[in-house]
């Protein structure tokens, strides 16, 4: 599906979809991502750029007592997804908690945080994303894990070695999944082997 083909509720679909494999071209909002599971139960494998949380998202710190009576509702559906890729993601950790535990069948995931400097400007670094501890409690029913993180080392005191050893716990290694890392001046490459993009 190109990414300027709009799907919305108001499309009619088949009683029983058939359709198993999406690939999105461009940033899939939540919107259009829970009528795509509603409507197709048979979906097992999903690509995006990324799924954009922000239309329902409720910032903590927001001091709006109208907007924190609102939830975030659960994505129906989402079980039966076994395959997903995002790989130009750009939702922070606490988004990605929210997401990916309701893929309880989700066997491969795809993330790549990655950046293409000469058409666009670094994002604020969201080191949670190092977090080896946080990602073991939410794919641990994963049999393959891809992924690229991008950051920014705004702060010189900060230790990435730190957030290396994580990824080598008993989780990591009984998985046999292997991370490496690359620094250039203040920007920090840390992935999965084998590397997961064949452009960056």
């Amino acid at each position: 599906i190109e990414k300027d083909r709009f799907l919305n509720s108001s499309i009619i679909w088949p009683d029983e979809c058939f359709l198993k494999e999406i690939n999105l071209i461009g940033i899939c909002n939540i919107t259009l991502f829970r009528t795509i599971l509603l409507y197709s139960p048979n979906l097992k494998k999903f690509q995006a750029y990324d799924i954009d949380l922000d239309d329902e998202w409720i910032d903590e710190d927001d001091d709006d007592d109208e907007i924190e009576r609102h939830q975030m509702v659960p994505i129906l559906n989402a079980s039966n997804l076994i395959s997903l890729s995002l790989v130009y993601a750009r939702n922070e950790m606490e988004k990605v908690e929210w997401l990916l535990p309701q893929f309880t069948q989700l066997k491969y995931l795809k993330y790549l945080n990655i950046y293409d400097f000469h058409i666009e400007s670094m994002y604020e670094s969201d080191y949670s994303l190092l977090d080896g501890k946080r990602w073991e409690k939410i794919i641990y029913n994963c049999n393959q894990f891809e992924f690229i993180f991008t950051i920014h080392i705004d702060d010189e005191t900060w230790n990435f070695h730190h957030h290396l050893t994580i990824f080598q716990t008993k989780f990591w290694q009984d998985k046999n999944w292997n991370i490496a890392y690359e620094q250039y001046d203040k920007t920090l490459l840390i992935y999965s082997l084998p590397y997961a993009h064949d452009t960056h």
